[in-house]
């Protein structure tokens, strides 16, 4: 009993630190990084200057996506009627953690945010900035501005959780688990 005691502390140790490991790698991971990583993931070959970053506060997130959205606001109270555009802005706001402007360049990220997920919605806001530059600007009065919104919502989630996955979740090798729980 011992000894399946002390494998198991073993095995115990080897996730917490595979955890730790991985998860404190990704704080190290730089924005420039994070920019590249981005580029190559989209297959991106033009150089493109890097954006500014900001992490904000989740009013100062939803202060610049109010300003920033209000054509869309305009849209939606003529489609929905003022209450239903408030509770659309409202919707929207209450998720808010990160967003790309394209007038101003800038990318903003919530600093409420763990590390980790930071870095994820930073590489997913770099999509975005990448997306502009790329396939242009949304031109809301378009009948294809939804399809445009929702593809490009779709490739810059898929880069996030690539990110996360490669970066921010614990991966663990099972060969060496089972290694260190067969062998003393």
């Amino acid at each position: 009993m011992k000894r399946f005691t002390a494998k198991a502390f073993r095995v115990f140790a080897l996730l917490l630190f595979s955890s730790t490991f991985w998860t404190s790698f990704s704080y190290g991971v730089t924005h420039e990084q994070i920019f590249v990583w981005v580029s190559r993931q989209m297959d991106i070959e033009y150089f493109y200057n890097m954006p500014e970053v900001q992490y904000v506060s989740k009013s100062k997130l939803q202060t610049v996506f109010e300003e920033f959205s209000q054509k869309s606001f305009q849209r939606w109270r003529v489609q929905h009627g003022q209450a239903g555009a408030d509770k659309i802005m409202a919707s929207y706001q209450n998720r808010l953690v990160g967003l790309f402007n394209p007038k101003t360049q800038i990318i903003y990220v919530g600093d409420f945010l763990l590390p980790c997920r930071q870095k994820a919605i930073l590489a997913h806001e770099m999509t975005h900035y990448f997306q502009h530059w790329i396939y242009g600007p949304i031109h809301s009065g378009s009948y294809s501005a939804e399809d445009q919104r929702i593809f490009r919502e779709i490739e810059a989630y898929q880069v996030e959780a690539k990110f996360k996955q490669l970066f921010c979740e614990p991966t663990v090798n099972s060969d060496l688990i089972l290694a260190f729980m067969y062998y003393p």
